[in-house]
């Protein structure tokens, strides 16, 4: 099964104009990613199964997302384990590591795909 599946897109149903994307995610293995944000939106991470190190990242060095890449370090790690949530406001940097498999619900405040997302690299 893909690794992403979108389960619900409220963007053409909501009449107050609220929108919002829910989708899964089925991670078969070991992986490191990383750091991102969600562009202009908020992202809620909530793990179901396995667990999930993630890393929150700080800007040092802000750069032109077409050019040059806004530089980052390390502020803290934790992690997600089945039953836990946690919300990234808007531009928040982040990124998730995982040691096997794990699935998770991620909710975003819109479809990130038609975002523009700022160019980040660890300092």
């Amino acid at each position: 099964p893909p690794r992403s599946t979108p389960l619900y897109s409220s963007a053409a149903s909501d009449v107050y104009k609220r929108q919002f994307l829910i989708c899964a995610h089925n991670n078969p293995g070991a992986k490191k990613g990383y750091p991102h944000d969600h562009g202009s939106t908020w992202a809620i991470y909530g793990q179901a199964i396995g667990e999930t190190e993630m890393t929150d990242w700080k800007v040092v060095e802000k750069g032109d997302s077409h050019r040059t890449a806004t530089k980052v370090t390390l502020e803290k790690s934790y992690h997600l384990k089945p039953g836990d949530a946690h919300l990234y406001p808007a531009g928040a940097i982040h990124a998730p590591m995982r040691d096997g498999p794990t699935r998770l619900i991620r909710i975003e405040g819109t479809d990130t795909e038609k975002l523009e997302r700022t160019r980040i690299e660890p300092a």
